[in-house]
């Protein structure tokens, strides 16, 4: 392995970093905005949910940040101060003088890890009636992750070695295997009973609005929400499995995908709150366009003096009939559905 593409690689995955963290500075404005836009759409207090979203996501940009300034700072500090040595940064490198920042990175990446992890699980705790038993299997991966994570850091400790060193010793690259392992399991088996509450729910909504003849469109917020956690999620998969094999097959690319994980953490978070927010605003435009089309043909439709005196009449006529009643009152229970799983998978959770 080259010194020259390995300080290439360095300097590549600090800018590919750069770039997600900007991606990740422009999600946190939208979803903070979408947060306060929900609550004032809803006229209700900011509820205890609502504020740990905040926090979290403030969180979040914090770590990335932070993760981000500490490698920025190693990577400058060997290309500056080593800079008339020959092959200087490389020695800077090899020589432990990035240690504190990678070993600190990690750190933040393991913390970024759980605050996500445990977020999505409260969400399974609420979509599937607040059971207990559903998040099990989640809780005991999460436990398993930050374990393997607190491992791994101790292995490095007792090697006393350089991280390009001590990095495919035995001991930290079975803890360090074991740990991104843990981390993909826990992503998907969170994903999966995400998806598969959701799709009972829409599959529950869809047989009641057929058994009462409602309108079936609010079924679609159902699978929006679920089209939505698996892009956002299956990109921070696809990361991890990324970074798993490069790093068993001792790649170059383990820079890379290294420094990619702790903003894509925030990333997938807001892309759920931001995508979901949009597409209930959205909603909401094509409703207030349908409801200003139909005042429109009414107008256009009684502007005959002859049929003035008819429109009262059959709306009233219509408005008081069972059917209409019947859909009116099952496309709001529909409507009441739609909005729990939005709110608990769109970001802003309402006290129930």
């Amino acid at each position: 392995m080259g010194y020259v593409p390995l300080l290439r690689d360095s300097l590549l995955a600090l800018l590919f970093e750069a770039l997600l963290l900007g991606c990740l500075g422009t999600l946190y404005p939208i979803s903070l905005w979408m947060l306060v836009y929900r609550h004032r759409r809803h006229r209700s207090r900011y509820t205890r949910t609502g504020l740990w979203l905040f926090a979290i996501v403030t969180a979040m940009l914090a770590l990335a940040t932070t993760h981000f300034a500490l490698i920025a700072r190693a990577t400058i500090a060997a290309f500056t101060r080593n800079s008339t040595t020959p092959d200087g940064p490389m020695l800077f490198w090899l020589s432990g003088g990035e240690d504190f920042a990678y070993v600190t990175g990690a750190l933040l990446s393991i913390c970024l890890t759980v605050i996500g992890d445990n977020f999505m699980m409260y969400r399974i705790f609420v979509l599937w009636g607040r059971r207990w038993v559903s998040i099990v299997l989640p809780a005991f991966l999460l436990l398993g992750t930050i374990a393997a994570g607190i491992a791994c850091a101790y292995a490095y400790t007792r090697t006393g070695l350089p991280v390009a060193e001590a990095l495919y010793t035995d001991r930290v690259y079975a803890t360090m295997t074991s740990f991104l392992v843990l981390v993909l399991v826990t992503n998907v088996t969170i994903l999966a009973l995400l998806l598969g509450r959701l799709s009972w729910h829409a599959r529950a909504a869809t047989r009641a609005a057929r058994l009462l003849n409602a309108d079936t469109a609010m079924i679609s917020m159902h699978w929006e929400v679920a089209r939505t956690i698996l892009q956002s999620e299956a990109l921070y998969s696809a990361t991890v499995v990324a970074n798993l094999v490069a790093y068993v097959t001792h790649s170059r690319l383990l820079f890379l995908t290294t420094t990619a994980l702790p903003p894509l953490v925030g990333i997938s978070f807001t892309l759920i709150i931001t995508h979901v927010g949009f597409h209930e605003i959205m909603a909401q435009v094509n409703a207030a366009d349908g409801e200003y089309l139909s005042a429109i043909r009414w107008a256009v439709a009684n502007s005959n003096p002859k049929s003035a005196s008819l429109p009262s009449v059959r709306s009233s006529a219509v408005a008081s009939s069972p059917s209409v009643r019947t859909r009116e009152t099952s496309g709001a229970a529909l409507e009441s559905v739609a909005g729990f799983v939005l709110d608990m998978c769109g970001g802003t959770v309402h006290e129930r």
